[in-house]
């Protein structure tokens, strides 16, 4: 995306599954202690930012700032395609739920590679 500062931008987010309950199961049986990390709620009004501890470079401050510009701007548009996402996930399940994929009916070929092997003890 192009920021506010007008460079172009390149964001790469990642996300992965976190099972909090194996988590503290599993320290537990270790005898540990989890603290699992505290989840906020998120504010409601625009998105903003708060850097704790050193403050970084005025490179990064400017990138973190033309993402919150672009999720500020484009507000709207960015609402209305989730929620055109979402009713198309729910057309998509109610239509597969209604009619669900039959199984295709396949033609497997093969062939040997190889001669087998004789079996063993008989005659050759």
């Amino acid at each position: 995306f192009i920021g506010s500062d007008g460079n172009a931008r390149s964001l790469f987010m990642m996300w992965t599954n976190a099972d909090m309950d194996r988590e503290a199961r599993s320290k537990s049986m270790r005898g540990l202690t989890y603290n699992p990390p505290e989840i906020p709620e998120f504010p409601a009004g625009p998105a903003s930012f708060a850097f704790v501890g050193k403050l970084p470079s005025d490179r990064i401050i400017a990138s973190v700032q033309s993402l919150h510009d672009l999720y500020n701007n484009e507000f709207g548009r960015l609402k209305a395609a989730y929620e055109g996402r979402q009713r198309a996930n729910l057309q998509r399940e109610a239509d597969l739920k209604a009619h669900p994929p039959q199984p295709k009916n396949i033609v497997l070929n093969y062939w040997r590679t190889e001669t087998p092997a004789p079996v063993k003890g008989a005659a050759k």
